[in-house]
């Protein structure tokens, strides 16, 4: 009896050290093609995207528990007969979402062993982004941690729900801060504990991905009234289509209609953050004056469309303008100097006739580039 109690000891310090070092092994499991009918189904023309966001909020708050001595018992391996309880279960609570969800093996891969963040990471099918590389998460991204902030080590994941130009917020299972519950936190993007996303490669059907009503922008946050010269400013939104965004671009023209500043991107899904294009457009460069912002996108059926076409300005434009017709009358005199090689007639208007003066710097004020012949 003594030995087994030591033995049992062991084996309970052996469960804890485990947890403490974050090693987040789980049994791989094989998953079936067939969606998971309950609370968390599928729902009728819902994107994958949508429906991973919807079934993780669901189970915000369901906890781990005890059990024969061992902690990190939770549904989640249970429900997929999984015998990984004792365990940190961060991933497999991604995976059980993801089966909720219905999603096809190629989103995912089959397994037959113990896996890890680290695994999730590099075996789910998708785009991988390291923070700081100009990708921006949206809905439905998976969120990979590094708790040591350069270690190079994947120790938590969870699944990104929301992004709002500045904080990420996402929704964990395992959660160390909620004594091992489902939860919601909210952390800035530049969080340096934040290793990187994935972005899964949802294969939906047509008929789910056929969403968005219209192709449009929403939750648009763009330059209006007047801006401080030479600070930045940092747009958001998220352009919506009912068919794949094969382009969406930002741009910037001044009152004249000259493009200014933008950036484009190819896009590829059916939503898309402008945010992304941020960091290449430069509204700190942009002297004072009257600017035009305008989002446009294009999708694969078709779609062609100015979203949105906002007027903003820069600076002080009363101060621009006096500043302009100064240098206007610095040419003239410049201009006048010049002249009088070239004639006494010409000489004589800007020197004797100070009538005929008035009347050229008005002219040009008014209208830069037109002379007319003052009487």
């Amino acid at each position: 009896m003594e030995i087994r109690n030591n033995i049992r000891g062991f084996m309970i310090k052996n469960v804890k050290l485990k947890r403490k070092m974050a090693i987040l092994l789980l049994l791989l499991f094989t998953v079936s093609n067939v969606v998971v009918q309950g609370a968390g189904a599928v729902k009728a023309e819902e994107s994958s995207r949508d429906a991973i966001v919807r079934i993780a909020k669901e189970e915000i708050g369901n906890q781990e528990y005890e059990k024969d001595g061992i902690e990190n018992w939770n549904k989640y391996s249970t429900d997929l007969g999984v015998d990984g309880n004792g365990y940190a279960w961060c991933a497999i609570f991604v995976y059980w979402v993801f089966k909720q969800a219905g999603l096809k093996q190629s989103v995912y891969k089959n397994v037959s062993n113990w896996m890890s963040v680290y695994y999730t990471y590099n075996e789910t099918n998708g785009e991988k982004h390291v923070r700081g590389d100009g990708y921006y998460p949206v809905p439905g991204d998976l969120v990979v941690f590094d708790w040591k902030n350069g270690g190079n080590q994947f120790d938590h994941i969870g699944i990104v729900i929301n992004y709002d130009g500045s904080t990420m917020t996402y929704i964990d299972g395992n959660s160390e801060s909620s004594n091992g519950t489902v939860a919601e936190h909210t952390y800035s993007v530049n969080e340096e504990t934040i290793y990187g996303y994935i972005c899964p490669d949802y294969e939906d059907s047509e008929a789910v991905l056929i969403k968005y009503e219209e192709l449009k922008v929403d939750g648009a946050v763009f330059p209006e009234g007047n801006l401080e010269e030479g600070k930045p400013f940092s747009i958001s939104g998220v352009v919506q289509s009912p068919s794949a965004l094969t382009k969406v671009s930002v741009n910037i023209y001044n009152e004249a209609g000259e493009w200014m500043t933008g950036a484009e991107s190819e896009a590829g899904g059916y939503s898309f953050d402008i945010h992304r294009l941020d960091n290449a457009i430069s509204f700190g460069k942009l002297s004072a004056g009257n600017y035009r912002f305008v989002v446009y996108a294009e999708n694969k059926g078709g779609d062609k469309k100015t979203l949105t076409d906002k007027n903003f300005s820069i600076g002080n434009i009363e101060g621009g303008a006096q500043q302009k017709k100064a240098d206007i009358k610095e040419k003239i005199r410049e201009n006048a100097i010049k002249l009088k090689l070239y004639g006494k007639k010409l000489e004589k208007i800007y020197t004797k006739n100070p009538v005929l003066i008035r009347c050229f710097f008005n002219e040009v004020l008014e209208n830069p580039g037109f002379v007319r012949v003052c009487k």
